[in-house]
Order: structure tokens, then sequence, then C-alpha cells
């Protein structure tokens, strides 16, 4: 689905693929971490009180 609206875009001048930044991917996936983190801290101590 993804490759036909790529293919899509293209054919119509709007598509382009950005490049692969490490450093920003692991930024983004630490604060990924982190939220999903804290939203299970939070769940867990409103469910043992």
């Amino acid at each position: 689905m993804i490759l036909v609206a790529f293919v899509i875009y293209s054919r119509n001048g709007r598509g382009h693929l950005i490049p692969l930044n490490l450093k920003g991917a692991l930024k983004i996936g630490l604060g990924a971490w982190l939220g999903f983190f804290a939203i299970g801290m939070v769940l867990w101590g409103i469910n043992t009180v």
C-alpha cells in the first residue's frame, strides 16, 4: 500500500523519499520509549492503589 501511494505521488510530482538519519531515528526512538515507559508507570500506579 505504501509502495502504491509512493508511485502515485511520484507520478504527480509530490512524492520524495527523505534520507534516513540514524541520529534522528535514535532520538525519536528514545523519546517514544520514555513516553511508553511513563504511561506504563502511571497505569501501574493507578492499578496498585
